[in-house]
């Protein structure tokens, strides 16, 4: 009774297709890149984020109220040129000293700003517009309630009662009537509208408010467009993306930011392609030419070795002047008659072989040989039998 074998599965013959993942490896790029090339968001809280901290729904709203409202993600220019009011919500790093004096200064000749922090980032301080950022934002304890913010009572400059989840609070450096108090919770000042020269810059003390999640309480949704209203908008109007564009510490960030990800997927899709063509075979595999030549000269070190150590190179010229002679044709006789009959065949100067082979039958005799003095009249011996054999090769006329 004869069994005959069971045959793969087709799946598994399919997984063993190496070529199978190179091609679905290009696909997956190709398909990619026209999911990516739109842009979505650089950050999860950013006005291109869905996320729930997000402010997609936050800047969607306002470009409808708005028709002057624009992003502006450049990496290399904090304030758009026809900037008259800047909005940065939850920028991915906070901006540097030298950067607060560029908002002051934009603030001081008529700008307006509105700028609230992320909730977890550190404390903040805004430079010449001495207001501090101060979080004080801890995790609930419980780690059932860690998805829910502490939610307090705030009252608003209408004497509304609001829910109102940030703990960080603002502190103000200087008081007086340039500063205008717009929200507070238990007497922390949350966020605060300060007069600079021709402008005014709105400070909030988290992003909550203006979050995605924000926007389905309509109490919140209010005051965060009253807190946009506050900047009196006219002219162009940027949200401000700059920030998180150049904000995230990473490389890859960068190569896959909207402006930079078409040029990478397409040297991705290069590198993938260029490593499936190298990883392809054609035809049979070469095996090594040069095994049996191998064989030989580690056989010719190893007998070398063997000699050197035993002190006995004397012997192997003589094994190699009984192999020339032999090869060469050598003829008996005297040594003059002799080198007379080589030089003739290898166009050498007799004077010159005869010196060799003097030399040589002289080195048989000696009773210690030094292995650099063999090696050296082997190596002679060898190149006078390789003239010897050319020229007598060739045809005669």
């Amino acid at each position: 009774m004869s069994t005959n074998p069971a045959k793969p599965h087709r799946f598994l013959n399919l997984l063993a297709n190496k070529q199978l993942f190179w091609m679905l490896g290009i696909a997956f790029l190709f398909v990619l890149s026209f999911w990516w090339i739109p842009g979505d968001s650089t950050s999860d809280a950013d006005s291109y984020s869905t996320q729930e901290i997000g402010k997609y729904a936050y800047y969607q709203t306002m470009r409808s109220l708005h028709p002057d409202v624009k992003i502006a993600r450049s990496v290399d220019k904090l304030i758009p040129e026809d900037a008259e009011v800047l909005v940065i919500l939850s920028p991915a790093r906070n901006p540097s000293e030298e950067e607060w004096d560029e908002l002051w200064r934009f603030v001081n000749s008529g700008g307006r700003l509105l700028f609230a922090p992320n909730a977890y980032t550190q404390d903040i301080q805004t430079g010449r517009f001495d207001v501090t950022i101060n979080n004080s934002w801890v995790a609930p304890s419980d780690p059932l309630e860690s998805d829910k913010p502490t939610i307090g009572l705030a009252r608003t400059w209408e004497q509304q009662s609001i829910p109102w989840a940030s703990t960080s609070n603002l502190k103000l450096e200087r008081g007086g009537s340039a500063n205008q108090i717009l929200v507070t919770v238990g007497g922390r000042v949350q966020a605060v509208r300060r007069r600079t020269g021709a402008g005014s810059a709105t400070f909030v003390a988290s992003d909550f408010v203006f979050q995605n999640e924000a926007m389905f309480d309509p109490k919140l949704r209010q005051v965060a467009s009253k807190l946009f209203e506050l900047c009196r908008p006219y002219g162009r109007i940027y949200f401000d993306e700059s920030l998180s564009s150049s904000g995230t510490p990473r490389v890859l960030g960068i190569l896959f930011s909207p402006m930079f990800r078409p040029i990478s997927l397409q040297l991705l899709l290069i590198a993938v392609v260029f490593g499936w063509w190298g990883s392809m075979r054609f035809g049979p595999a070469i095996l090594p030419k040069s095994t049996d030549r191998r064989a030989i000269v580690e056989h010719a070190q190893a007998l070398g070795n063997m000699h050197f150590k035993v002190g006995t190179a004397s012997h192997a010229l003589r094994s190699y002047f009984e192999y020339f002679r032999g090869v060469a044709q050598v003829p008996g006789g005297r040594i003059d008659k002799v080198a007379g009959v080589l030089a003739a065949r290898s166009g050498i100067e007799q004077s010159e072989v005869e010196r060799l082979l003097n030399e040589t039958q002289k080195a048989i005799q000696a009773p210690n040989l030094a292995s650099g003095t063999a090696a050296t009249l082997i190596q002679q011996l060898a190149n006078l039998r390789d003239r010897t054999m050319r020229v007598g090769d060739k045809p005669k006329a």
